[in-house]
């Protein structure tokens, strides 16, 4: 029979290493890698995030360009996007008018083909502004 005292340490011990366990998955998974990048890059942290974004948007556009109509399931196996960004991004192209939903599959709009040039001069002038800010945030880290 066992003393109630070395059950308890035991039972304590079983615990902590199903914690240290759970922890070190957790130091070794992809999202602690993402969480310690955004982490050492503060400054950065949402630009990264938001040409992430852009370049998954733009994943979309490419494959319907050339699949169009498609869905979730035929965008996420041609872009190797999971389902859930592929649907993500589709809902913010459509809310901002460059693809509708059809029977078929998602379709881009007769405006965005329209807007090529507009967007492309857009395009220049925002590739100018981060280019800019980017040049002054090299300099302020240069001067220290």
């Amino acid at each position: 029979m066992m003393c109630p005292l070395r059950k308890a340490a035991r039972s304590f011990i079983h615990e902590l290493l199903r914690f240290t366990e759970s922890v070190s998955n957790y130091l070794f998974s992809e999202r602690f890698k993402v969480y310690m990048q955004k982490k050492q890059h503060v400054i950065l942290g949402e630009l990264v995030e938001d040409v992430d974004r852009l370049a998954r948007h733009i994943s979309i556009i490419e494959a319907l360009k050339e699949l169009q109509p498609a869905g979730i399931i035929k965008l996420s196996q041609v872009t190797d996007l999971p389902e859930h960004k592929v649907r993500y991004s589709l809902r913010v192209l459509e809310k901002n008018g460059v693809i509708k939903p059809s029977r078929e599959g998602a379709v881009l709009t007769a405006a965005f083909t329209r807007s090529h040039k507009q967007i492309a001069e857009n395009v220049q002038q925002i590739s100018k502004d981060i280019s800019s800010v980017l040049k002054r945030l090299m300099n302020v880290l240069r001067e220290n």
